[in-house]
């Protein structure tokens, strides 16, 4: 009896041990294979900052130059080294894009740049994003719908029964509580949204200046108050209003393409939609040299306050002062010379 204790003990002692070591060797193989993959990585990181810094970008591992050295990526950007120019391509591919979630506008943002040859992408989204997005790129699979929260403009037909009068949606319902008003959607509009960001942003990266179409919701009484200020402006400071050399149209094209509706100090768009309404409320414009006459080349769109303190002051003033405001303003009036070929 004795002996059959001690072998069953042995027995026990022997696959308790051995559980141990199998769960020792569990462990200490991930942490092994873990290290390899540091170690390694390390390894290509060195590599990699070596090779950027020897070349003279130190950002990403792979150069603008020498990404289009290779001969299958130089040809699919064949198009945009034939628009861009070979040097601003090389600015494209060595940047270093971060698109912040990828849902139905950013998954086409980010697939467009990397078709631009962005060289560097980081990508950042809370989901899953290759199950989420099957319906926004039309992959067959699931249930491909989308609610809308539009509100409506018009109220949905009368839902009619088989028998032509007017029934009850939720009657036919497949189980309590199903949405019915539901959409199938493939992403198109989406689509162009992202697209649209993507293009932007590529054009900035190669340094090409493209001017976008100005978002300025404003009707033609709102230029007609401008004009009529300007006029009224014109009498009151310089006595007649002889110099004003524009026309409501002309006031239309220097609010809304040159100053696209806000005041030449603001950089960036504070009021849109209906708050652009208002905000005109507040604006007029204003010579920029008093010396010359009021003509498209010659006007500024600023705040009432703005406007003051700008007539007290002189343009050698500005330039000194204020010298990337004077070089802004500049630009624009040389845009307008160039439109009106003045």
């Amino acid at each position: 009896m004795e002996e059959k204790l001690k072998s069953l003990a042995l027995v026990g002692g022997g696959a308790l041990l051995g559980a141990a070591s199998t769960l020792f060797l569990l462990k200490l193989l991930p942490r092994r294979i873990s290290n390899q993959c540091d170690k390694k990585a390390i390894e290509l990181n060195d590599t990699t900052v070596k090779c950027a810094i020897g070349l003279g970008n130190g950002n990403i591992g792979m150069t603008g130059l020498s990404l289009l050295a290779d001969e299958i990526v130089s040809e699919q950007l064949t198009r945009n080294i034939q628009f861009f120019g070979l040097d601003s391509q090389q600015k494209v591919t060595s940047s270093y894009v971060v698109v912040i979630g990828l849902g139905g506008v950013g998954s086409h943002a980010a697939s467009m740049l990397l078709r631009s040859g962005v060289g560097k992408l980081l990508l950042v989204d809370f989901d899953q994003v290759r199950h989420r997005l099957r319906k926004d790129h039309g992959i067959e699979g699931g249930i491909p719908v989308v609610f809308s929260l539009e509100k409506p403009k018009a109220k949905l037909l009368p839902f009619r029964g088989p028998s032509g009068e007017e029934d009850n949606p939720s009657d036919y319902q497949i189980v309590p509580g199903f949405r019915v008003r539901i959409i199938p959607v493939l992403g198109t509009i989406p689509a162009i949204f992202g697209q649209v960001m993507a293009s932007y942003v590529v054009t900035q990266l190669a340094g090409l200046d493209v001017q976008t179409e100005p978002v300025v919701n404003l009707d033609v009484d709102h230029y007609q108050t401008l004009f009529q200020r300007l006029i009224e402006h014109e009498e009151s400071v310089y006595g007649a209003d002889m110099q004003v050399q524009v026309d409501v149209e002309e006031v239309q094209y220097i609010v809304k393409e040159l100053w696209r509706g806000r005041s030449a100090r603001e950089l960036s768009p504070k009021d849109v939609g209906r708050g652009m309404w208002r905000s005109v409320n507040e604006l007029m414009l204003v010579r920029w040299d008093q010396a010359k006459a009021a003509s498209v080349s010659n006007l500024v769109l600023l705040k009432f306050k703005e406007a003051d303190e700008h007539e007290q002051r002189s343009l050698d003033d500005i330039k000194e002062k204020e010298p990337e405001f004077f070089n802004r303003v500049t630009s624009v009036l040389k845009r307008a010379e160039q439109d009106f070929g003045l």
